[in-house]
């Protein structure tokens, strides 16, 4: 990982990173071969998977105060090899009908922002909020990459009372529905 840092006055700060990752493809991945039972579908892993290469360049914008804290954090990337699981069919066994999923590899696109804010309320409650926005796409075959919900957000509110070692938070989270989706649908008989 590389970057640089500016700070601006004394309340903003703009960071920018180049970052360069590597991930092995782990074990369910590879050698999956058979009934998943708990969420009833069959996954086959992928012995000719590689290590997945993503070079990631992201920015950061952060305003830091006494009761009010915010970044703003663009970021786009480029996954080579990245991993995935698809359905691919519909396989009947002794035990029924099941969707078929399989892994699979394809060089990705991933885009996206991400808003993180804190707000002192009082000396001892706390609001955090935080959104997502995600874009991903299969850049080998030119169509959207399945389980990338685009949206997501949490709220949450903290309480902390003073020279006390607990705290009490609340914490609700919000993931969009993925309406970008690739065509997935096989033939059934």
């Amino acid at each position: 990982q590389t970057g640089i840092s500016l700070g601006i006055g004394e309340a903003f700060t703009i960071n920018a990173s180049y970052i360069l990752s590597q991930r092995a493809p782990n074990a369910s991945e590879l050698f999956s071969d058979g009934l998943h039972h708990s969420i009833a579908a069959i996954e086959y892993g992928n012995l000719s998977l590689q290590k997945e290469l993503s070079h990631k360049i992201l920015a950061s914008f952060i305003k830091q105060g006494d009761e009010f804290t915010f970044s703003i954090d663009p970021f786009i990337s480029k996954i080579i090899d990245y991993i995935f699981i698809e359905p691919t069919k519909l396989e009947q066994t002794i035990r029924g009908a099941f969707p078929v999923w399989e892994y699979k590899a394809t060089d990705a696109f991933f885009s996206g922002i991400d808003f993180n804010s804190s707000i002192d309320i009082a000396e001892q409650l706390k609001f955090n909020l935080g959104l997502s926005y995600t874009y991903a796409q299969d850049l080998s075959n030119d169509k959207p990459i399945i389980l990338i919900p685009p949206f997501n957000s949490f709220q949450s509110l903290k309480f902390t009372p003073k020279n006390q070692k607990w705290n009490f938070e609340i914490v609700h989270h919000i993931n969009g529905k993925q309406n970008r989706i690739p065509n997935s649908n096989f033939p059934v008989s």
